[in-house]
């Protein structure tokens, strides 16, 4: 018999006892429709159309293998700028995809280094989650990226920007424990790669952020210039509070190259 789902709106022909059996249908929800047939590229690119987004590639060279795992190339319309999401990423139970609309702090602290380099005047650059030439990868195989990166007018890596939240210091946060130790242990291999190869590192806390521009910017501006010169240390860390001086993220660094003796910045 046909059912409709209410919260994907997908019509599928199930038995009748997969009913009481909610996850035997196979409607996306349930995660196992069929995006890598005629009808259910149909379906994907339907989904895409009630978003803030549009595809990159065309719909019949998306590989669609993987259902709703498979990944997909998006451009978002109203921030300009391009996510590689999962396909369920697209569902309305999903918290959303990771392009600036859904990260407003890193958003802020964009518009802010366009806003530096443009007045430098040379031709430099600012590319959006930078990967790192491929050299570090999780334990998945994915490389890692940094939230922003600064080239010189020859194309030469100067500066890396990485925006801090909450993630970065809980020591036993309530959700995504997994990924919160990631993310630590991932930040000091990040660091180490800036300072072996000679590239400055600035970062700023999404908690400084949330203070107002006119708190955060004139420190993110002196770091960003002097590191441009060769002035500042190889990680510069700005906070209106002792987030990198204590806890988890100073304790991971304590007696290494990356002990962390920055002072933190004080809002007036």
């Amino acid at each position: 018999m046909p059912v409709l789902c209410s919260k994907c709106g997908i019509t599928v022909s199930s038995q009748v006892n997969n009913a009481k059996r909610i996850k035997r249908i196979g409607c996306i929800c349930t995660g196992r429709f069929k995006y890598n047939t005629s009808n259910g590229r149909t379906i994907l690119k339907q989904l895409v159309d009630n978003t803030r987004f549009s595809l990159v590639s065309s719909l019949k060279d998306i590989d669609l293998s993987r259902g709703c795992y498979s990944r997909i190339k998006l451009h978002c319309r109203e921030c300009s700028t391009t996510v590689t999401a999962q396909v369920n990423a697209l569902l309305p139970s999903s918290s959303g995809i990771g392009c600036f609309c859904a990260r407003p702090d890193e958003l802020q602290v964009r518009h802010a280094l366009l806003n530096i380099i443009n007045l430098w005047e040379n031709g430099s650059t600012v590319d959006s989650q930078f990967k790192f030439f491929g050299e570090l990868k999780g334990r998945l195989g994915k490389p890692f990226s940094a939230d922003f990166a600064v080239f010189d007018p020859n194309m030469k890596l100067m500066l890396i920007v990485e925006v801090d939240g909450w993630y970065h210091f809980n020591e036993n946060p309530k959700s995504r424990p997994a990924d919160c130790n990631r993310s630590k242990e991932h930040d000091v291999l990040k660091e180490n790669w800036c300072i072996d190869r000679g590239v400055f590192m600035v970062r700023i806390s999404t908690a400084f952020v949330k203070c107002g521009i006119d708190a955060w910017y004139p420190a993110f501006f002196t770091a960003v210039n002097e590191a441009a010169n060769e002035e500042a240390n190889s990680i510069c860390r700005i906070t209106h509070d002792r987030c990198y001086t204590k806890g988890p993220y100073f304790d991971v660094r304590v007696g290494t190259a990356l002990e962390v003796v920055d002072s933190p910045v004080v809002v007036e």
